[in-house]
């Protein structure tokens, strides 16, 4: 059996910074793929160079973040005259894309919460149906909606 010696190279071990070509970024953007936020603060630093990148480095990018809606988007965020994509503007989408659902995550929730909170305390199906058009301003119509989904 032959014995090897084997370099273990990980991320945390390469510095984007030496690579001139799209490695850079794709390095740069697999170290924080886990945390959104690192992302979107690594979107920032680095805005004027990812805002003209290849469509190779963006396809493998959107690829390895898990990104799907990326590919599926390309050509809006394609720059026609440089023959690039705007990873900034692309970026940018998805963070305001997460910032909608968290807001209707938490606007579910917070309905939910007030029908079981009246419901709790003895108010009827129809008094709840009126505070929650009330406090989160909807319409008979779509407080009926959520009645039917919460009210149990």
């Amino acid at each position: 059996v032959a014995d090897y010696k084997m370099n273990l190279i990980t991320l945390d071990d390469i510095k984007e910074e030496v690579c001139e070509t799209g490695l850079r970024d794709l390095i740069g953007f697999l170290k924080c793929r886990e945390d959104k936020k690192a992302i979107q603060e690594y979107c920032q630093r680095n805005a004027e160079r990812i805002q003209y990148m290849d469509e190779d480095t963006f396809d493998t990018i959107s690829e390895m973040i898990n990104n799907k809606d990326l590919l599926k988007n390309k050509e809006k965020y394609r720059e026609q005259e440089r023959g690039t994509i705007n990873m900034c503007k692309a970026m940018e989408d998805w963070a305001e894309d997460l910032k909608s659902e968290g807001k209707a995550e938490g606007l579910l929730e917070g309905v939910k919460a007030v029908i079981d909170i009246c419901r709790e305390l003895g108010a009827s199906r129809e008094e709840v149906m009126l505070k929650i058009s009330e406090k989160f301003l909807f319409s008979k119509q779509e407080a009926g909606v959520y009645m039917e989904k919460y009210w149990q």
